[in-house]
């Protein structure tokens, strides 16, 4: 009797493994490829196979979604049989999203650095991928944009520049669907910890909170809420493996308006240099946090 029992909780937990696992959203990944007519590199087809690999490992790696790969006629099929002919939504959908997209841009160069011993050669790679992340459900474009990025470095190769920019890519979507908050303060030096939106060490988060719901005069739909800045904190400390990163206003720096609450919103702030958009990057607040004990 005993090993019947003990069978059956070990199915048990076996089965709710499985629809723990199943009841993430899902997102279909179709081919991303270069696009048509496009002169292509004579390594195009390692170029897709590793862009899509690195998109299907940074859909994993958010621990918030499942990943369908498939052809985009196949998914384009499976999204068709989740629609009723009435226009509602079939309960047993097999898929809640859809990532497509087209790599726009390529470039593989190498640049020879000349030293005593030898000469060092650095490859870098450059991707540009039109990326559209579509809601299955409702049919909202929830992304659509070019994403570019550039990578170099000795013994890089194109998969590391395609995981940057497929982690871009799933920041910008996580950032879309579920907006960051604080998820708990210290109060000792106001050391936050919120999820890691491809943040870097020294970027510089703005801490906010909501106010009163705005309405639109007009139509009388909702365009949001009031927004107070309640501080301004600097990433001290990642956690690759949680996906956690920890951060806090400046030592001694008037970097902190009012006191930071669990829920308050988090975001990058930015700042423009020239036409491009960048995170606001802090290194001389990292140095103090050292000096203050709060990061090794």
């Amino acid at each position: 009797m005993k090993k019947v029992i003990l069978c059956l909780a070990a199915s048990l937990f076996v089965a709710l493994g499985i629809y723990a696992q199943e009841s993430k959203p899902v997102i279909g990944l179709t081919e991303i490829g270069f696009v048509n007519g496009q002169t292509v590199p004579q390594d195009y087809k390692n170029v897709e196979i590793q862009v899509r690999a690195a998109f299907s490992s940074s859909i994993v790696n958010t621990r918030r979604f499942a990943v369908m790969e498939r052809s985009a006629e196949e998914l384009d099929k499976i999204r068709r049989e989740n629609i009723e002919t009435s226009g509602a939504i079939n309960p047993n959908s097999q898929l809640d999203f859809m990532l497509t997209g087209e790599i726009t841009a390529y470039e593989a160069t190498t640049t020879v650095i000349p030293l005593v011993l030898a000469n060092v050669e650095v490859p870098k790679f450059k991707l540009a991928i039109n990326v559209k992340f579509t809601d299955v459900h409702t049919g909202q474009i929830v992304i659509s944009e070019v994403v570019t990025k550039e990578t170099s470095g000795q013994g890089i190769k194109v998969d590391q520049c395609a995981k940057e920019l497929s982690d871009a890519v799933m920041a910008k979507i996580i950032n879309k669907l579920y907006p960051p908050i604080v998820l708990s303060v210290k109060k000792a030096g106001n050391v936050i910890q919120t999820v890691n939106m491809d943040y870097d060490l020294g970027d510089v988060l703005e801490v906010y909170k909501n106010g009163e719901e705005m309405f639109d005069p007009y139509t009388g739909g909702s365009i949001g809420f009031e927004e107070e800045t309640v501080a301004f904190v600097v990433v001290f400390e990642i956690n690759s493996t949680t996906n956690i990163v920890k951060a806090a206003p400046i030592p001694k720096e008037q970097y902190e308006k009012a006191p930071i609450e669990k829920g308050f919103g988090v975001r990058a702030k930015k700042i423009m240099k020239g036409k491009k958009e960048i995170t606001e990057n802090n290194k001389k607040a990292l140095k103090k946090f050292q000096a203050a004990g709060i990061m090794k």
